[in-house]
């Protein structure tokens, strides 16, 4: 059997559609559940993979048995933004296991074409619409006029992403590079520099190790509207480095994998299934 990139991605974050899906009738959503914006990723020629990820009100935590709870989300990818010419929709089933991610691996696309794609939630008598995406598949033929642009090494503590706005900003692009360190696994009291006069903080506070540490600093990246905008209007391909589990990771370890925190073998685990998920994140 081969095992490709990304086959491993899809196959390790595929959310199960189970039978039964809850209602959350009775609960409010103040703001959009799609806080975290929309994003695309790792295209071929006739498909590509499409996310966001569901921030649920105080009162479902409340009132649901979270661990139990799995949510049906819709999607849509349509050739214009207003969604009048609709090639393909379906609907996603997320739940607490998947930290509450919704991915679609959309196949039977045309190559080298743009698509437009959304989410929507249906809470009661309100349906909550996300942040409309752009992406674009490959193509199999001539790349010689290929654009890729690229990036890397991005903390969210040390600055801006100010270039994130930028390569947004930039209509002719067919795929966003991302050299590797996404995100970085420092907390706030790391000593590399005075950040703390950009008040960009993380979550969680200090160093991430655990699963949930893992996603909540990715959930704190999302929040970024540079970064946002740059998922919204390309696919991304991710490749990992070594911040996206610790610095100076190796096979068996690594140089910030100190006394006290625990197996390396449950900490690099809990790193693959973000990544995993998150192809893109979550």
């Amino acid at each position: 059997m081969n095992i490709t990139r990304r086959s491993f991605i899809k196959n390790s974050a595929a959310l199960s559609v189970v039978p039964m899906t809850f209602s959350l009738t009775g609960c409010e959503f103040k703001t959009t559940p799609f806080v975290h914006g929309v994003a695309s990723g790792d295209p071929l020629s006739d498909r590509v993979i499409i996310w966001t990820h569901l921030s649920l009100p105080e009162d479902v935590k409340d009132n649901f048995d979270v661990n139990a709870l799995n949510i049906a989300v819709k999607w849509e990818v349509s050739l214009d933004p207003r969604f009048d010419s609709l090639v393909q929709e379906g609907t996603v089933v997320t739940s607490h296991e998947r930290d509450f991610t919704v991915k679609q691996d959309v196949t039977g696309l045309q190559e080298n074409t743009y698509y437009y794609f959304r989410f929507t939630l249906a809470v009661k008598d309100n349906v909550y619409t996300s942040t409309i995406g752009r992406t674009k598949t490959l193509t199999t033929n001539d790349v010689s006029r290929v654009k890729i642009a690229f990036t890397s090494c991005s903390h969210y503590s040390y600055g801006y992403f100010n270039v994130y706005a930028r390569i947004a900003e930039i209509q002719e692009i067919d795929v966003v590079l991302h050299l590797g360190d996404y995100l970085y696994e420092y907390g706030n009291k790391d000593i590399y520099r005075n950040h703390f006069l950009w008040n960009r903080k993380v979550s969680p506070d200090g160093e991430m190790i655990t699963l949930n540490d893992y996603r909540a600093r990715h959930a704190t990246y999302k929040t970024d509207k540079d970064l946002q905008a740059l998922h919204a209007n390309h696919p991304m391909i991710c490749i990992w480095d070594d911040h996206e589990f610790a610095n100076n990771t190796w096979k068996h370890g690594a140089e910030n994998h100190n006394e006290g925190e625990g197996s390396w073998e449950e900490r690099s685990a809990a790193a693959i299934k973000l990544i995993a998920a998150f192809g893109l994140g979550n």
